[in-house]
């Protein structure tokens, strides 16, 4: 029988959202944490095995570590571009488009076979593309040429 990939990272974020509220000293909501949209299957999945295979790892300050990820600006070890929980304003929420995008690289390596290496999330991109927006994932040849970008919405109105 297949795992049930919502109900358990479903239940990851809840004891990662706990977990977060005690680090800053918030108190954890009544309502618990509130995912909206409702998280899909495959995104699921894929976001699961992504963390399973090491692809990424959640800090305890909400923020993901990761190779796919531009490195830590100067004087700072903690890369700070990918959040799961936000808490610039309080109660502390979830950033949901920040687990469609990990869920999607990680499609891209698990499921279509692409090497970890050729995934870029969140790129500086700067003299590299003219771009009107940015762009959350990079796919790279080997010899480094773009060859396809990723722009992730958490829901179909948004991508509209």
């Amino acid at each position: 029988m297949e795992r049930d990939w919502v109900a358990e990272l479903e239940e990851w974020l809840q004891k990662r959202f706990v977990e977060l509220c005690k680090t800053i000293a918030q108190p954890v909501p009544f309502s618990g944490l509130r995912i909206n949209p409702a998280l899909g299957a495959e995104e699921s999945k894929y976001f699961l095995l992504g963390l399973e295979a090491g692809l990424f790892q959640l800090d305890e300050m909400g923020y993901i570590q990761s190779e796919l990820l531009p490195p830590p600006g100067k004087g700072t070890t903690q890369q700070k571009v990918c959040q799961v929980f936000s808490y610039d304003s309080l109660p502390p929420r979830l950033v949901r488009e920040c687990i469609c995008q990990l869920s999607t690289a990680s499609s891209l390596i698990v499921k279509r076979g692409w090497p970890a290496s050729h995934i870029q999330m969140e790129p500086d991109l700067k003299g590299d593309l003219d771009m009107p927006y940015g762009i959350d994932i990079l796919v790279k040849s080997l010899t480094g040429q773009i060859l396809a970008c990723v722009e992730v919405k958490r829901s179909i109105a948004e991508l509209r």
